[in-house]
């Protein structure tokens, strides 16, 4: 949050040279955190605002969608997320939760059962002091991974023992990291300060 905010400094310059095609903006990111963070309105507005620059934007209608999805509004969400598919959404950032989403907000089957529950889901567990990353709720705790830039260029490929992949060599910056695992492939973003 603290980058995010000292990039909305220059947010004038950097709409300006992106002629609003960005989709994943500062306001786009940032409104999700907000939420991430527990404070959702301020998220609600930020993505709101981010879609008045650029109505086509299908990764803020998409957060809009997770955000209404994980406060239990199943009407918002999808419509949110079916907006995003309409504009592409999938296609363009290939990710792999937005089925789960749009069939658990848009399902009438599935209205007795919660949204999303954060601790249920994959999520990493980075440990600073030791540069470790360690994937929690994830079945199989012994698996091959490969580390990329954000570029997707492979830096390191591995096996992770006890779910634990050790990043002390990663400089500052946006990385992927990609469990290759056939039987649960997963990706997650990882930014080292």
């Amino acid at each position: 949050m603290e980058h995010i905010n000292k990039a909305f400094k220059k947010e004038e310059g950097i709409i300006k040279y992106n002629l609003n095609r960005a989709k994943r903006d500062l306001r786009t990111t940032r409104g999700l955190l907000y939420h991430k963070l527990g404070e959702t309105d301020k998220g609600i507005n930020d993505l709101q605002e981010a879609l008045k620059l650029n109505p086509q934007n299908s990764f803020a209608f998409y957060n809009l969608g997770i955000i209404y999805s994980e406060t239990g509004n199943r009407e918002k969400a999808c419509e949110y997320i079916s907006k995003a598919g309409d504009l592409g959404y999938e296609k363009e950032f290939d990710r792999y939760d937005y089925d789960y989403y749009k069939k658990t907000a848009c399902s009438e089957e599935n209205l007795d059962k919660p949204i999303f529950n954060f601790c249920d889901s994959n999520y990493i567990d980075l440990n600073l002091k030791h540069s470790t990353v360690k994937i929690e709720n994830y079945p199989i705790s012994n698996f091959n991974y490969e580390l990329c830039t954000f570029k997707n260029n492979i830096i390191s490929r591995g096996s992770a023992l006890n779910g634990v992949v050790h990043a002390d060599f990663l400089s500052p910056g946006l990385y992927t990291l990609k469990i290759t695992n056939k039987e649960q492939p997963l990706v997650f973003k990882l930014i080292k300060f």
